[in-house]
């Protein structure tokens, strides 16, 4: 009878190893039925338990036999595997350290545990455990791989590449491992690399659909929209409620102009995963590109945004102990993504570089992906900075506690790699949104939104924010010009004979009535010509998507001349030297590039819209004194435009005088823009200390 118990129990094993859980578990359960409390029996029970997705079972069955048995390590490890299905973290650790004490060469375990203190953010503890499973394994894939995703994750990209690469010396048919490679060298820059990992990837695997949404990333970070769409598409032939790659596709089809369409994949990626914050942000900006979303519609949809996403974290958040000294120093924190190569830095650096540091202290917290010069520079001003990039939001807002921040500034808004779910949980008293995002960020927890009566006229914008808006009296924006910048042309039309209208703007801005105001003027001047500049152009699909809108309106492709990125900033500048007139769009207002044109003598037409996405034209203009180029219809636009392209006296009085205008004007005056931002946020804090509960 014993030896039939055994063979059994060995049947029961063989249909577990060749995954014929039902089998087996009616093997396990005749064990059972005839020893009640066999610990093999209960453990491998319980480990079946675990493999279907019944943790709390499982749990039960393999406690029940630790219970009997003890002294056994592979209880404990599998022990560990079930708390950290259902991430009680905690539990697991102590699980993985007990097999540990009693089997100390168990790399098994080692690598569990690993895992699990990666997943709390123990980088340190992490790799030393893996290191140690890979010491005791020499061949042991998994670690290697798992070593891979925990240097990842700790921001060491080179040592995490060739991490990947000993586990795929091992195993060369690894296709997760291929996966992460990719996503580590594209990271590093590596683009080229990183295609050709997930190409191997999907080679091995070909319904990979990560590899695929990855290797989109890819080539949409190289403005390869074409192969990016591509590659989404693909995806969602294999998997068609994949929301990554919906809100992917949205993204590469907004920066190719398709706005309508990019719009509709934004709200089924909304639609398939509701509680994912991101996936909801990328609508929210799509619809300011957007001319027939009403701001009434628009700020419903924010609101909708942080009923979701927001609103659930404030009542979380623990009570502040700021002092409520109104008189004291401050403490302002500035937090973003974009401390790095891009125009939230331009605006934001005369600000850090000019605040008063004997009133205000300034923490900068940096959630840069890849820092660069930029970076380098921001971090040379000798400010604190915090490298937030690998923290979670619960994290990060106990830092900012932590840090006793009085003033918190969000300069993102609902904009790649934000952290509205940092200020959703109220870690400073007085939160303030400015820049990076041309609208309201939806919530409550958000007080106050810093402008100017040009960009938010009073009377006009308010019943679109939720926060008070604040009106700086020199305007909201503060512009640095490079100190490489060339010098300011001759007036392009004397030498080519013909008007040069541009656009430098993001081609996402771009939208089809834009185009048919931009046609009706150029029909208007049949010898003009237009220059779009645009990353996005890079890619043919691209520009042939937009030389057939304005075909529609009877302008040829020869009459608009297309460029995508150019390798320097001077470069780009000296591409104003071929421009006369500066052609803005709306509903969504250039922002760095009006002043880029202001600044290399190029006036620009904008027209006023109803909202700060479109009237920032009209902050800028007013704040160089060039009101007369504002329009307020589309008909006075076209007017201003063909009026001004006739006049080649008063363009190239313009053109010689702009630079001059702008240096002079509050535009680029940062002391007088940075006390008026500090006056404001000394008055924000007076209120807040007037009305602090422990004041």
């Amino acid at each position: 009878t014993r030896l039939q118990f055994m063979t059994e129990l060995d049947r029961a094993l063989d249909h577990h190893q060749a995954g014929r859980l039902k089998e087996a578990e009616a093997l396990y359960r005749e064990v059972l039925a005839r020893e009640p409390e066999h610990p093999d029996a209960l453990h491998l029970l319980g480990v079946i338990a675990h493999q279907s997705g019944e943790q709390e079972k499982a749990v039960a069955l393999i406690e029940q036999a630790i219970g009997v048995r003890p002294g056994v390590p592979e209880y404990y490890n599998n022990l560990g595997e079930t708390y950290r299905a259902l991430q009680q973290l905690d539990a697991a650790i102590a699980a993985y350290r007990q097999a540990l004490t009693l089997r100390p060469g168990y790399a098994e375990a080692h690598n569990n545990l690993g895992i699990a203190l990666a997943t709390q953010g123990k980088f340190n503890e992490s790799v030393a455990a893996l290191e140690r499973a890979i010491a005791l394994a020499p061949d042991y894939v998994d670690a290697y791989y798992n070593l891979g995703n925990t240097l990842h994750e700790a921001g060491k990209l080179a040592e995490a590449v060739v991490a990947y690469r000993r586990a795929l010396e091992r195993k060369p048919d690894y296709a997760e491992a291929y996966n992460n490679l990719g996503i580590a060298l594209k990271d590093q820059g590596k683009v080229k690399e990183a295609i050709a990992a997930f190409e191997q990837a999907f080679a091995l695997a070909p319904d990979y659909v990560d590899a695929y949404n990855n290797l989109g990333n890819s080539h949409q970070s190289q403005d390869r929209l074409t192969e990016a769409i591509a590659a989404y598409r693909k995806v969602l032939a294999l998997a068609p409620d994949d929301a990554d790659a919906y809100s992917n596709l949205g993204i590469a089809l907004l920066a190719q102009g398709q706005l309508a369409d990019a719009i509709a994949t934004f709200k089924k990626a909304q639609a398939l995963a509701p509680d994912d914050a991101d996936a909801h942000s990328n609508l929210l900006l799509a619809l300011n590109y957007d001319p027939d979303t009403d701001p009434g519609t628009l700020f419903s949809e924010h609101q909708r945004w942080a009923n979701r996403h927001a609103r659930p974290l404030l009542g979380a958040a623990p009570a502040l102990t700021n002092d409520p000294d109104p008189e004291r120093r401050l403490r302002i924190g500035y937090l973003s993504p974009d401390f790095c190569s891009h125009s939230v830095a331009f605006f934001v650096e005369p600000l850090l570089a000019t605040h008063d540091r004997g009133s205000f202290e300034i923490l900068c917290y940096a959630n840069v992906t890849q820092p660069d010069q930029i970076t380098e520079h921001l971090q040379r001003l000798g400010h604190t900075w915090r490298d937030i990039v690998r923290l979670r939001d619960e994290d990060v807002a106990v830092q900012i506690r932590h840090d006793h921040v009085d003033i918190l500034v969000d300069l993102t808004g609902h904009t790649a790699n934000n952290r509205l779910q940092v200020f959703a949980r109220k870690p400073a008293p007085v939160q303030v949104a400015y820049l990076g995002y041309p609208n309201t960020r939806g919530f409550t927890a958000m007080d106050y939104w810093l402008s100017d009566a040009h960009a938010d006229p009073p009377g006009q914008t308010e019943r679109f924010y939720v926060e008070e808006i604040v009106r700086l009296p020199h305007g909201f924006n503060c512009y640095r010009p490079p100190a490489d910048s060339p010098d300011v042309g001759d007036l392009p039309a004397r030498a080519t004979g013909h008007i040069t209208f541009a656009s430098f703007n993001n081609a996402a801005k771009v939208n089809a009535r834009v185009i048919a105001l931009w046609a009706h003027i150029l029909n208007a001047l049949p010898e003009a010509r237009l220059i779009m500049k645009a990353r996005q152009l890079a890619d043919s699909a691209t520009k042939a998507n937009f030389h057939r809108l304005f075909e529609q309106h009877g302008v040829t492709p020869e009459r608009v001349e297309m460029i995508s990125w150019v390798p320097s900033s001077t470069a780009h500048l000296a591409l104003y030297n071929r421009i006369d007139i500066g052609l803005d769009c709306f509903p969504y207002n250039g922002h760095t590039t009006t002043c880029e044109a202001l600044w290399m003598g190029v006036p620009v037409i904008t027209l006023a819209g109803l909202t700060h996405a479109g009237r920032v034209g009209v902050s800028l203009l007013s704040q160089v004194g060039l009101g007369e180029l504002i329009a307020d219809t589309p008909e006075v636009y076209a007017e201003l435009a063909v009026a001004l392209a006739r006049d080649l006296v008063r363009l190239e009085t313009l053109r010689h005088s702009l630079r001059d205008r702008v240096t002079q004007s509050p535009l680029t005056d940062a002391s007088t823009i940075t006390r008026s931002f500090e006056a404001a946020y000394r008055q924000m804090w007076r209120r807040w200390c007037a009305k602090a509960p422990h004041a």
